[in-house]
């Protein structure tokens, strides 16, 4: 045997035994996490791109594995199987890819994701952790963190992947990956990342099944044995490249169980996408049985295939949602406050430089300040005879106030639930207080082709769908109440809290800088005095000075940091508690519908608090739509 078959096995060996001792802490923690999703019924993802795949691969529907595993699959990236083969590393660096991925799933807050990359340099490993964080999903990320500072990242944020995980598994590859040397060789060779890291993976998967088996309960871990039948359920609407989703359901040593242990009715099982409590699920891009079913494709492993239908409506996305009247409102709330900003800022900035020649010795200086004051007076009138910033918060109060309306007739929210309290049907009610939003604000000029659409109210008849009511809102009124509550807590519910929280930090970061600037600028006035005084310089500092200062604190004024920082906070509060308490209604309790109602409500009243700030700064009354 060549001398460098030994050195090989044993460079593997020791670095599996490094890896064993160095990273059992973290193996224990993606291995909760791993328990935790299985227990509680949750999709869990694995993804690599080129010969980061094969460890994704090596844990997905084997024999002695969790057969809840699915390969997040991405054309051109899952192993070496494009051609040529730099093609793969050249989609790794595509932008955006990886967020269409995902949303192309049923991925959402609480699911986990594996993400296995050697360096977690490249964009795609980057910003699919980014972006399922964003989303609310766990990420594991199993990299080496020889590479980081050895190599730059290729994401626009400059993190890695290391950067944006829960847990990091560091498998210790060097940078190069090659563990031999040779003379005559001009680089080090024989990989052994594909080994280590594939040995990660399933010692997770070992850890977990562990913490699920000592719960006592052999039918809550879900693993797959060779011989044994596994029926597996693909459900999606077979028009989203990846929106699918499998379900494997064993047969043989008892039925499914849900979270309590109790039996899942036939009637439960594979009905609908969503979080059927206890369902094992499979594949979200990766369809194991075969590839782009057409809707209501259903197939059993070792068995006939057969179709059927699959009470479904596919992936459901907020911007879909909506209707026409949302995003007439919201594109001139953007316009308003893109211009509001643009002309306070260019208002600030003449004023300090006014203030700057003003100060400086010369005629030609004094000519210049004259100058950016006569702009600044004709800035000012312009703000005042367009009054964008009315624009921005009208059309803001607007398109929040017919959001939450939409929201509520398609999960049956509040008075939406079936029959309306008041009402003898949902559309009606709808058209009632979206009549009353409309008629609250100057809809002519947050809303230019008003004149069309109340053209279209007044035509409406209630043997019709509203206008104002999309095919997508129709179709989610009519789903179980387990699909409304899975599309409400994800595109709504975790959505906002998550943009609030992120807002409430971008707004208490900006507060403390314009807290900062307050202090500094008066002590650099200070000193600029002082110098002055003792004859160092002649140039009138102190009025720029002043003028900085007094912009800077407009300016803090105008986007109003703090008090934006604590609502967003309060916000963000109030939404997490009801999601909470939406995540763990029991669907199949008598009052459900009851309870859904009600929650729901209280999630969109804590919006509305919010988005209300806005009516205030506009000295509007607040909207009281009848319910």
């Amino acid at each position: 045997m060549s001398d460098l078959v030994g050195q090989y096995f044993d460079a593997a060996v020791a670095h599996l035994q490094r890896v064993r001792d160095e990273e059992a802490a973290g193996i224990d923690a993606a291995a909760e996490l791993l328990a935790a999703a299985v227990a509680d019924g949750r999709r869990i993802f694995a993804f690599g791109a080129g010969h980061s795949s094969l460890a994704a691969q090596d844990v997905v529907y084997r024999a002695g594995g969790l057969v809840v595993i699915n390969l997040l699959n991405v054309p051109g990236m899952t192993g070496v199987n494009v051609m040529p083969a730099p093609l793969g590393s050249a989609l790794e660096r595509v932008s955006g890819l990886a967020t269409a991925t995902l949303d192309l799933t049923p991925a959402g807050a609480g699911d986990l994701l594996f993400l296995i990359s050697l360096s977690g340099r490249q964009v795609m490993p980057v910003e699919l952790a980014r972006h399922a964080r964003a989303r609310g999903m766990h990420v594991v990320g199993v990299t080496s963190l020889a590479y980081p500072g050895a190599v730059t990242s290729n994401h626009p944020s400059g993190t890695y992947l290391k950067d944006n995980c829960d847990v990091v598994l560091d498998s210790k590859i060097a940078v190069g990956d090659g563990e031999l040397s040779r003379p005559g060789a001009e680089t080090t060779f024989g990989s052994v990342s594909t080994i280590v890291t594939s040995a990660l993976m399933q010692a997770v998967v070992a850890a977990a099944v562990g913490k699920l088996a000592d719960r006592g309960d052999p039918a809550a871990v879900p693993l797959r044995e060779r011989g044994r039948r596994h029926r597996v359920e693909c459900e999606g609407d077979g028009r989203q490249p990846g929106a699918h989703l499998l379900r494997v359901l064993t047969r043989g040593r008892g039925r499914a169980r849900g979270r309590a242990g109790r039996p899942l009715s036939p009637r439960t099982v594979g009905t609908h996408t969503g979080r059927t409590p206890g369902v094992s699920r499979r594949g979200a891009g990766q369809n194991t049985v075969g590839r782009n079913r057409p809707a209501g494709f259903r197939a059993t492993v070792g068995a006939e295939m057969t179709t059927g239908p699959v009470r479904s409506i596919g992936w459901v996305r907020e911007d879909d949602l909506l209707p026409e009247l949302f995003w007439a409102a919201d594109s001139s709330s953007l316009q308003g406050q893109r211009r509001a900003v643009a002309l306070a800022r260019w208002e600030l900035v003449l004023l300090v430089a006014a203030a700057a020649a003003g100060s400086a010795d010369g005629t030609g200086w004094a000519w210049a300040a004259a100058f950016a004051y006569l702009c600044t007076v004709a800035m000012a009138a312009l703000v005042s005879r367009q009054n964008p910033q009315g624009l921005w918060y009208e059309g803001r109060a607007v398109a929040e106030s017919v959001k939450t309306l939409s929201w509520k007739y398609a999960v049956r929210a509040d008075s939406y639930q079936p029959p309306p309290k008041k009402l003898p049907d949902a559309e009606r009610l709808y058209a009632i207080q979206l009549d009353g939003i409309l008629g609250e604000f100057e809809t002519d000029r947050v809303i230019p082709q008003m004149s069309r659409v109340r053209a279209d109210l007044l035509a409406w008849r209630g043997s019709a769908r509203h206008p104002q009511i999309t095919e997508r809102m129709q179709q989610l009124r009519e789903q179980p109440l387990t699909v409304r509550r899975d599309v409400y807590l994800r595109e709504r519910v975790h959505a906002q809290r998550t943009w609030y929280q992120q807002k409430a930090r971008q707004c208490a970061n900006a507060g403390r800088r314009a807290g900062r600037l307050g202090i500094l600028l008066p002590l650099v006035g200070l000193v600029l005095a002082v110098l002055r005084a003792l004859g160092y310089f002649s140039y009138d500092a102190l009025g720029t000075v002043s003028a900085v200062a007094a912009s800077v604190s407009a300016w803090a004024q105008l986007r109003q940091y703090r008090p934006q920082a604590a609502a967003y906070s309060l916000a963000a509060s109030e939404l997490a508690l009801v999601e909470r308490q939406l995540d763990q209604l029991k669907p199949d309790s008598e009052d459900a519908e009851e309870t859904w109602a009600r929650l729901a409500r209280d999630a969109e009243d804590a919006i509305s608090r919010e988005h209300t700030t806005w009516q205030a700064r506009r000295e509007v009354r607040s909207l009281d739509v009848p319910n």
